[in-house]
């Protein structure tokens, strides 16, 4: 109970009192332990109890395993692993599926469905968590044959099984698999739930089929801020700029609040279309209104705004002071409007400013080199060689 209450140190007390430590006894302080984060002094109290000669239980190995996929340490749980089987719990259902979890994560892709075809039972659990493994990974050809061998198995997809497939096949572009898996959606019933539509409007739009996306998402009694931002991508995607725009004031007038990656999007469109004003106003809308932190995707989007429409002081001046710290795009992309402009004052400010803070970043000053190149300014020709200097002392 204390554990459970979080009062882990009162619970070690009592622990420490106690005549006789039982495996529940052991097997709680140390799930307690992996729950708040403390997972050395979780492992060491595993090493102490096997010292006792008490013999852990499944229990036990979850919570130690969990740990495992926290800490992102395979080999530990391998190790883990080998005792599982030692001590003849590797059928058990739920260590199975912690198995095929901690496996998929790391990659490890073949351990993970030899772990899962040698349970003796598979529920859907076990069969999605293998194929988000590989939808994370890209892998769409194993995610259809995972599917094939569910179903062969006599499980059904749930909407979470959906929903990784039909990521893996929107990423992959391959919406033939995607519309076999969407005809498995209307026939198990999940054509309402809004989050397994998200993904399908999501796929038709990425892929480029805005009809059947249009399809999906007017079937919807409630379009979430998901299928307007997938809709908006994709008219933007094949240059239907106005349309996109005039979708992000239809969804905002539903009263359906837009996310960080919608305004991603419609600030990428300002970008593109030189709408400098637009951009500006919508950046700041994201952070009053919708009290949204810009990223550094945002900020990176903005530079490229201000960059292309030839503001170069505005765009050094939010470089300088955007409280996210740059990235080598951003400094790409200031110095791509330098060249454009043929502006080699701005340039060296900002190779100024990027030799103050990312000294070891030989590519932004290769970049700058190819400005002065390009420019082919004579009285500029010591600076270029200079840049070089850099470069080669850096490298």
């Amino acid at each position: 109970m204390l554990v459970d209450c979080g009062c882990l140190q009162d619970a070690q007390n009592v622990f420490v009192g106690l005549r006789e430590r039982n495996e529940f006894s052991w097997s709680s302080l140390i799930h307690g332990y992996c729950e708040c984060g403390d997972f050395k002094r979780a492992f060491s109290l595993y090493k102490d109890m096997r010292e006792q000669d008490v013999h852990p239980s499944p229990y036990t190995f979850l919570s130690l395993l969990k740990s495992c996929i926290r800490l992102d340490d395979i080999e530990r749980g391998q190790e883990m692993h080998n005792l599982i089987i030692i001590f003849g719990y590797e059928h058990e259902g739920s260590i199975g599926n912690i198995l095929v979890d901690m496996y998929s994560r790391s990659g490890a892709h073949a351990d993970a469905q030899a772990v899962l075809f040698g349970l003796s039972t598979r529920d859907v659990v076990a069969w999605t968590t293998l194929i988000a493994g590989y939808a994370d990974c890209g892998l769409a050809e194993k995610v259809w044959e995972c599917l094939g061998w569910m179903h062969s198995d006599g499980v059904a997809s749930d909407a979470a099984a959906h929903i990784c497939s039909l990521k893996a096949f929107s990423n992959a572009g391959a919406i033939d698999y995607g519309r076999d898996v969407h005809s498995q959606v209307i026939m198990g019933g999940f054509e309402e739930d809004n989050l397994v539509v998200n993904v399908l409007v999501d796929m038709y739009a990425k892929c480029g089929f805005l009809e059947e996306a249009w399809n999906v998402f007017n079937k919807v009694p409630m379009q979430g801020v998901v299928s307007w931002t997938a809709l908006i991508s994709g008219h933007a995607r094949i240059g239907e700029c106005e349309v996109a725009f005039e979708l992000f004031e239809e969804m905002i007038g539903t009263g359906v609040h837009p996310n960080d990656a919608t305004f991603l999007i419609v600030l990428s469109m300002c970008s593109h279309a030189g709408m400098v004003e637009k951009g500006l106003s919508y950046f700041q809308l994201m952070e009053n209104e919708y009290g949204i932190t810009p990223t550094l995707d945002h900020y990176n989007c903005m530079l490229d705004l201000l960059g292309r429409s030839g503001q170069l002081n505005a765009a050094m001046l939010m470089l300088e002071n955007m409280p996210v710290t740059p990235n080598l795009i951003s400094w790409k992309t200031v110095l791509s409007g330098c060249r454009k402009w043929g502006n080699v004052g701005a340039a060296k400010q900002v190779y100024e400013l990027a030799m103050r803070k990312y000294t070891n970043h030989s590519s932004v000053l290769a970049l700058m080199c190819n400005i002065f190149g390009d420019l082919n300014i004579m009285r500029d020709f010591k600076m270029s060689n200079k840049v070089q200097m850099d470069i080669e002392v850096k490298e």
